[in-house]
């Protein structure tokens, strides 16, 4: 509960900023994090909307928890004693703890507090951030070599970096000039990585980490005058320029094969435009056309491209169990100020209109006053760069977004980045819900490198395509085959395939998936010339009861590793239709696959997280063993 009306938080600000005007809060530094104005009116808006209020009692309550708190200790001992000689692959989760799960929180509470003292003029928010700063500039060493080294330091260099930024009329001098060199330092040994990852390839051309990198570069340069750092971090390789111009798909989609890790690229690049503006760069990040007409706008706006009616993502490759709600993205507070889209003033107004939300700190310091809206289109999208379909009904007003019509996500990508073992895969949702998913397990810590996402998240066996012989698809280096795609409103086709085996030797698919207003069906065809063991795998969510009217017995699978973390597998025979009912609450699916003698049928519980804490979801397998069979299939949704 706020302690506070606005009226007398008002009273409290004038008191401290008697004039409440820009030359009040001027500044003798280049601003990054805050400009004198967005200072000026982050203030007004605390004094006058109630919201604001709220985001700025936030601020000062965690503010105040955090004053006095133990410094944390940046161990380096391990390192030393035989980090420094292993294998990379093995110490990936020591590395991400003590280059960023210990400093990162560290460094958020010092930019809390600059932000509490900036909003309220309280000094010793502003003292308590310069302990931190001071702690990390006498004890934080780069010493630590590894592959995710410079993205994790500049995800917590920044925030530091912009700390110090809005306390530096209170940190003394000596204590600047320390700063400054480790700041300076902290760049260097991030350029060195950058250079690392340039000269050895690791992870791939356009990379999320090269943004990352770049970003914190081009932010040091700015506050410290180091113009090359800058210009580094626009016109190197696999600099600014070099991302979006060769980095984007289908007009704005990021090439990593994952709809989350399109955003940890523009969580890099975003703000680095908003710091060059504060800071009066005469490069304009925002709204530079780079070569081919790529802007950074493509990628704030791509992603309704693969929106779901409720502006939900697909969760397509490396999601780590999570789905992207577009408006809860607190970016977008920053992209409709700088662009005035109503396409994205639609995604802000969705936020803003469910009251408390998380981009409300973006919109306090950086978003618009006033929204203008505008849905946009809604219609179905072929992404042959990306390979990837999403194909959009309508509901009975003829509408899609905020409608009960289906939205049918499918995929013939080739193997990037972020990417799954998921090609030929679909997904369903309609109704206002996911209806059929791709699965994804939680991990605690450091999700990449876990144990979960080695050994199931990226498996064929979390996707509904069909797998041959328990075993993974091959990675595709190149787009498999769009056959045919047939938009035609209220019955619309996608046929893809791989008529080279690429996925599997020796084997060729082919499937052609239709939308309906009523449903999916689906006809999944695999040829091969010698006996192959066939799974058509379907996934449904954690709320959904799966009723196959089959006896079902206790069964193992027996392969590993993937289906280890299966639990509850069930198992049954029939020579008849496989049909089941499957009820989402109060949207009810029906599922018919068609006879062929001597299916097996498989279910089991899917687990929702690494632990198994949370509850599952449910994988369906329909199984053949054939050269070649064709798999004819149904979901009506009701």
């Amino acid at each position: 509960m706020r302690s506070s009306t606005p009226l007398a938080l008002l009273a409290a600000l004038l008191a401290i900023f008697p004039a409440c005007m820009p030359e009040a809060v001027a500044m003798d530094h280049p601003c990054i994090a805050l400009t004198p104005a967005q200072i000026v009116r982050a203030r007004s808006r605390a004094a006058q909307e109630s919201w604001a209020a709220d985001r700025v009692e936030a601020i000062v309550d965690r503010a105040e928890r955090d004053l006095g708190a133990a410094l944390p200790e940046f161990e380096r001992g391990w390192w030393r004693e035989w980090g420094h000689a292993a294998d990379w692959g093995a110490i990936y989760p020591e590395v991400n703890h003590h280059t960023g799960a210990v400093p990162r929180p560290v460094a958020d509470n010092a930019l809390n507090l600059a932000l509490g003292y900036t909003l309220t003029g309280r000094r010793e928010f502003a003292e308590e951030a310069v302990r931190l700063l001071e702690h990390f500039a006498a004890t934080y060493t780069f010493e630590i070599d590894h592959y995710d080294v410079g993205l994790n330091t500049a995800t917590w260099g920044i925030p530091l970096l912009h700390s110090l930024d809005l306390v530096w009329s209170v940190t003394p001098p000596a204590t600047r000039g320390r700063l400054e060199a480790w700041f300076l330092d902290m760049a260097r040994h991030v350029l060195e990585h950058d250079r690392e990852w340039l000269a050895h390839g690791w992870g791939g051309a356009y990379n999320n980490h090269y943004a990352w990198h770049k970003r914190l570069l081009a932010e040091v340069g700015l506050f410290y005058d180091r113009p090359e750092w800058v210009e580094y971090a626009i016109r190197s390789p696999m600099g600014a320029a070099d991302l979006l111009e060769n980095g984007l798909r289908d007009g704005g989609l990021w090439l990593e094969s994952s709809s989350n890790y399109h955003f940890t690229t523009l969580y890099a690049l975003a703000p680095l435009a908003q710091s060059m503006r504060n800071a009066s760069h005469p490069f304009d990040l925002f709204t530079h056309r780079f070569r081919g007409g790529a802007c950074l706008k493509d990628l704030f706006t791509a992603p309704l491209k693969i929106a779901r009616s409720d502006a939900t993502l697909f969760p397509v490759g490396d999601c780590y169990g999570s789905t992207v709600d577009l408006a809860s993205v607190p970016l977008y507070e920053i992209g409709y100020a700088a662009y005035g889209d109503p396409h994205l003033g639609w995604i802000v107004a969705r936020g803003r209109s469910r009251g408390t939300s998380p981009s409300d700190l973006n919109r306090l310091l950086y978003g618009a006053d006033a929204v203008i809206a505008e849905a946009p289109p809604a219609d179905s999208q072929i992404l042959r760069e990306h390979g990837w379909a999403v194909l959009r009904g309508s509901s009975a007003g003829g509408g899609h977004w905020d409608s009960p019509a289906l939205t049918l996500f499918c995929t013939w990508d080739l193997h990037g980045i972020h990417a799954n073992q998921d090609a030929l895969s679909y997904q369903l949702h309609g109704r206002g819900r996911a209806l059929v998913i791709d699965s994804e397990s939680r991990a605690p810590g450091h999700a990449f490198s876990s144990d979960v996402q080695r050994e199931l998240n990226r498996h064929t066996l979390c996707h509904n395509t069909v797998m041959v012989d328990t075993r993974d698809q091959r990675p595709n280096p190149e787009l498999l085959t769009l056959e045919r795609a047939d938009l035609t409103p209220g019955r619309q086709t996608v046929v893809l395939g791989d008529p080279s085996g690429v996925l599997y030797e020796g084997v060729t698919q082919r499937r052609a998936l239709t939308l309906t207003d009523e449903g999916v069906t689906d006809v999944y065809e695999v040829r091969s010339d010698e006996q192959h063991t066939y799974d058509y795998l379907l996934h449904y969510p954690p709320e959904a009861v799966v009723d196959l009217g089959l006896p079902l017995s206790d069964a193992e699978l027996g392969w590993e590793p993937a289906a280890s973390w299966l639990r509850n597998v069930r198992a049954s025979r029939t020579n008849e239709p496989v049909m089941a009912a499957i009820r989402l609450g109060e949207v009810h699916l029906d599922l018919e696959v068609e006879a062929e003698p001597g299916t097996e049928v498989w279910i089991a519980d899917f687990p929702s997280s690494a632990d198994h804490g949370s509850p599952p979801s449910t994988i369906l397998a329909i199984r053949r063993h054939a050269s070649t069979t064709v798999f004819r299939a149904s979901h009506r949704v009701r």
